[in-house]
């Protein structure tokens, strides 16, 4: 642990050949998905890297790296769930029988999502996507900006608040002209 706080990649190289089937094996049963709990696997070494040097937890090594696993699971499961949600709420008019057009709406959705997070100040979406993305806590993206967790939660509501208007106002537009 000393060899991978003094920041030695081998050591890393041999925590990460050590733990990652193990960790692979919880995420992929937990997630049903193979491609989805090597993510998860591999953004928890990303943050072991990260915080090798900050983070007093990480001296239990195998209790860190199984916490890690569970909250980056749970919180992907969660964004899935809200991801699903935001597609099961666009319009499917007479989509059901054509695949094609779903799978285009889809890419519309995720595409004007992505435009309109663009267009949140530059910290706001910072801190959203550090949320959303990297599944970071309000904890760990306040201990990472240097910033209290209140900051971190105003920056999320404002994103929320945002991307919640936005929608409702697409979604109306489109009814209306439908």
């Amino acid at each position: 642990m000393n060899l991978l706080k003094a920041s030695n990649e081998a050591a890393f190289t041999a925590i990460y050949n050590r733990y990652w089937d193990k960790l692979f094996s919880i995420a992929s049963h937990t997630l049903g998905s193979a491609q989805e709990a090597e993510e998860v696997v591999h953004d928890v070494f990303l943050k072991l890297w990260r915080l090798r040097t900050t983070d007093p937890s990480i001296d239990n090594l195998p209790a860190y790296l199984a916490t890690a696993v569970k909250y980056t699971v749970l919180n992907r499961l969660r964004a899935n769930g809200r991801r699903k949600q935001l597609l099961e709420g666009w319009p499917a008019a007479d989509t059901a029988d054509n695949p094609m057009e779903t799978s285009l709406r889809e890419k519309e959705l995720m595409d004007e999502l992505a435009l309109t997070i663009q267009q949140l100040p530059a910290r706001c979406q910072f801190v959203f996507r550090l949320s959303r993305e990297q599944q970071y806590s309000a904890k760990e993206i306040a201990r990472e900006l240097g910033v209290s967790v209140s900051t971190v939660d105003a920056h999320l509501g404002k994103a929320l608040r945002t991307l919640r208007l936005h929608f409702h106002k697409l979604l109306f537009l489109f009814f209306l002209f439908a």
